[in-house]
């Protein structure tokens, strides 16, 4: 697979579509959403590694436009969101992704309050 953000797009533009035929959520779940204005505990742990797969939605509504369900992107090509998620690309093949993402786990499950763009990039590139 070449990996470029037209292939990406046509993931999401995919799994968007799959999802509706299924009557199922198309978007990240939204951990704001979730927990209904409920306020939990929060303990910082540090950068810790996680696996890849438990990284499953986003922590506030304002990115459920930009990704599908399975984190790809749904944003037009020609955007400045393209731009950024090439750069990202472009990034990975050559160093790598280096910085870390901020997340919240709940249940087991993370949801990304920082990073959304390099967890699509590194689950685009299939990585752990």
């Amino acid at each position: 697979m070449e990996y470029n953000y037209h292939n990406a797009l046509r993931l999401g533009e995919r799994c968007l579509k799959e999802k509706l035929s299924q009557n199922q959520e198309p978007f990240l779940p939204v951990l704001e959403e979730i927990l209904g204005g409920k306020t939990l505990r929060t303990e910082r742990l540090g950068p810790q590694e996680i696996p890849l797969d438990l990284v499953v939605g986003t922590y506030t509504k304002g990115r459920t436009e930009a990704f599908a369900a399975n984190f790809m992107p749904i944003m037009e090509e020609g955007t400045e969101f393209e731009a950024k998620y090439r750069a990202l690309l472009a990034a990975h093949e050559e160093e790598g992704i280096r910085d870390p993402i901020t997340v919240f786990e709940y249940l087991h499950y993370y949801y990304v309050v920082e990073g959304n763009k390099r967890v699509s990039v590194m689950k685009f590139f299939g990585a752990v």
